[in-house]
């Protein structure tokens, strides 16, 4: 079982950049309707998660604008996908679960397809 991790200036490249896998970030605020009826499902996800290569982290964009503007956040909610570090996807507007769900499994294949060339170079 895993938890969504509050990611700030001060944690993101630890929690995010230098992660080895998948990171599924969720950008919002507390006045943002969407970003409110998103954050129960993005929390149940990560609780159900078992894997140690997916981790699940919240930005709220008042408290770290510096993220949001680096990774040219403008709509909210934004889920922005990390894989080994990188951004590979990012997705405006409220998510559903069995969207959100699609797009981790989606990533989470192309993430161990990359993890296991690195291995065997």
């Amino acid at each position: 079982m895993s938890e969504c991790v509050a990611i700030d200036a001060e944690n993101f490249e630890r929690e995010v950049l230098q992660f080895p896998g998948l990171v599924v970030l969720d950008f919002g605020a507390s006045w943002c309707a969407p970003c409110r009826q998103m954050e129960p499902i993005i929390e149940s996800l990560a609780r159900e998660n078992g894997d140690p290569m997916l981790k699940f982290g919240k930005v709220d964009v008042e408290a770290s604008p510096t993220i949001a503007t680096r990774y040219r956040v403008q709509g909210l909610p934004t889920v922005v996908f990390f894989r080994n570090g990188e951004p590979v996807e990012s997705v405006v507007g409220f998510q559903g679960r069995e969207a959100l769900q699609r797009r981790i499994e989606a990533h989470r294949v192309r993430c161990e397809q990359v993890c296991r060339r690195h291995v065997s170079s």
